[in-house]
C-alpha cells in the first residue's frame, strides 16, 4: 500500500473523529453563542434607542450603527478563532474608526459629504491595517460618523458599547466555549497521527 493511500485513510479517520467531537460541543460552541448574538444586539439596539440616537443625529443613524455592531457580534461570537475576532483588534478598530469618523464630521465644515467620505474611509482602512486592527465592520462606524455628523457623545457611547461586547466575549471564553478543549484534543490527535505516519514510513522503508 502506497504512502498516499495510508495518509488518505488516516486523514479520513481523523476527520471523522473531529466531526464527532465537534457535534458533541455543538450547543456550547455554536447554538449558545448564536442566542447570545440576539441578546447582545437587542441590548445595543435598545441602548441606542434609549439615548435617542436618531433624535440626536438624524433618522437612520441608529440603524447604521446597529448594523456595524450586529456584524461584529457574529464575528466575535460565532468565529472566535478568526483573526478579526481578536478582542484587541475589535476594540482598536472601533476606536480608530470612531476617531477618523469624528474627524470626517469636522471636515464637513470645510467640504461636502462626498469629499469627506472620499478622504476618511481610505485613511480609516489604512489605519486599521497599520495598527493591526483588521475588523471590517468598524469601517461602517467611520461612515456613520460622517453621514450623521456624530460628535463626542456618540464617540463615547460607541466605545462603551464596544467594551460591553468585549466583556460578553470574555464571558463566553471563560464559561461557554469549549474551543480550548477542542483545540487541545485536536493537537493531541495530530501528534498521534504524525507519530503513526512516521512509524508506518519506517516500516514501509524497511
Amino acid at each position: 500500500m502506497s504512502k498516499k493511500i495510508i495518509n488518505k485513510k488516516s486523514d479520513e479517520n481523523y476527520s471523522h473523529i473531529h466531526r464527532a467531537r465537534f457535534r458533541r460541543y455543538f450547543f456550547r460552541n455554536v447554538i449558545l453563542p448564536a442566542i447570545l448574538i440576539g441578546v447582545t444586539v437587542t441590548i445595543i439596539f435598545l441602548t441606542l434607542r434609549y439615548f435617542d440616537f436618531d433624535l440626536l443625529y438624524g433618522l437612520g443613524s441608529t440603524y447604521v450603527i446597529f448594523t456595524s455592531f450586529a456584524s461584529s457580534a457574529f464575528i466575535l461570537f460565532m468565529l472566535p478563532k478568526s483573526k478579526a475576532a481578536q478582542t484587541d483588534k475589535f476594540l482598536k478598530s472601533y476606536f480608530i474608526a470612531a476617531i477618523f469618523g469624528f474627524i470626517g464630521s469636522l471636515l464637513l465644515l470645510f467640504s461636502n459629504i462626498y469629499i469627506a467620505i472620499l478622504i476618511i474611509l481610505p485613511l480609516t482602512s489604512l489605519a486599521l491595517v497599520i495598527f493591526k486592527a483588521e475588523h471590517p465592520p468598524a469601517v461602517g462606524i467611520a461612515f456613520a460618523f460622517i453621514v450623521f455628523h456624530i460628535h463626542v457623545k456618540g464617540l463615547i457611547l460607541i466605545i462603551l458599547i464596544a467594551i460591553l461586547m468585549v466583556l460578553i466575549r470574555y464571558t463566553l471564553d471563560d464559561f461557554v466555549y469549549v474551543v480550548r478543549d477542542l483545540d487541545r484534543d485536536i493537537t493531541k490527535d495530530l501528534r498521534s497521527l504524525r507519530h503513526r505516519r512516521i512509524n508506518k514510513r519506517v516500516r514501509y522503508n524497511d
